[in-house]
């Protein structure tokens, strides 16, 4: 007899502990979580709120072989590590190899430092100078770069040196595997749209949908162009291959295609 399948969270109900928990780990803040029963779903026979929280694995783990007492768990879920901050605490992102990738839209940019060796890495956008997307390699790994904001240019998304913090601030935040996506208020009973959505990858990320603002310029990613502000110049299925440098508005970097 097959065993009976247990029946999915509710989205509502996950989005709601999300924002109870400041979008992280109640216990230590990390913005790579588990959803956790507090009393074990096989007693309780229900997904009820008052019963549901988010741990990171290290954490999850913990409580599931009882190295973590449950009390410590309801006393972290009465003040959330991350609900008195403006961001969540980090989590690293893994990358490695020796060819980065980042993919924004459909222009994708390519460096392989067995060729290029490069300390300083690779930055495919800044603004007046200052890198917003990139990578770094150090021995072996790529540490990435990434400033995902909202329209007021405040920054919801942030992955620098490969450590992933969110804005407690956001409306929503929602980790589906390698995929992270942000989202806003929408209209009453939807589920908001959508401002960022990023796919980790092995050897880098991709955007399928982003903002990036710094000092009134920017960069607006959408699935199949990128829509570089304010000048609103659309580029799309192109490809940059081991460049130092890729796209800059304002003040040019030495090395960068220059927009303005």
């Amino acid at each position: 007899m097959l065993k009976e399948q247990r029946p999915a969270i509710p989205e509502a109900i996950k989005r709601s502990i999300r924002q109870k928990c400041g979008f992280g780990c109640v216990a230590c803040g990390v913005p790579f979580f588990h959803y956790d029963h507090v009393v074990q779903h096989s007693l309780v026979q229900e997904h009820s709120e008052d019963n549901l929280t988010l741990l990171c694995p290290n954490h999850h783990q913990a409580k599931t072989s009882g190295l973590l007492p449950v009390e410590k768990i309801i006393k972290a879920i009465a003040s959330p590590y991350n609900k008195n901050r403006t961001h969540s605490a980090g989590h690293t992102l893994f990358a490695a190899g020796s060819k980065g990738r980042i993919i924004l839209g459909s222009v994708e940019f390519t460096f392989d430092f067995t060729r290029y060796p490069n300390p300083e890495g690779f930055a495919t956008f800044a603004v007046n100078g200052t890198a917003l997307i990139g990578m770094e390699h150090e021995d072996g790994n790529f540490l990435l770069y990434f400033y995902g904001a909202d329209e007021s240019g405040r920054d919801l998304f942030i992955i620098e040196q490969g450590e992933l913090v969110v804005s407690t601030e956001a409306w929503d935040y929602e980790v589906k595997g390698r995929r992270f996506v942000v989202r806003r208020r929408s209209l009453p009973g939807l589920s908001g749209q959508v401002v960022l959505d990023l796919t980790k990858l092995d050897s880098g990320f991709r955007v399928t949908t982003g903002l990036v603002l710094h000092q009134g310029r920017g960069l607006r990613i959408k699935r199949d162009r990128i829509i570089v502000l304010p000048q609103n110049s659309t580029i799309r299925d192109i490809g940059f291959k081991d460049c130092y440098a890729g796209i800059s508005v304002g003040i040019p970097k030495v090395g960068f295609i220059s927009i303005d």
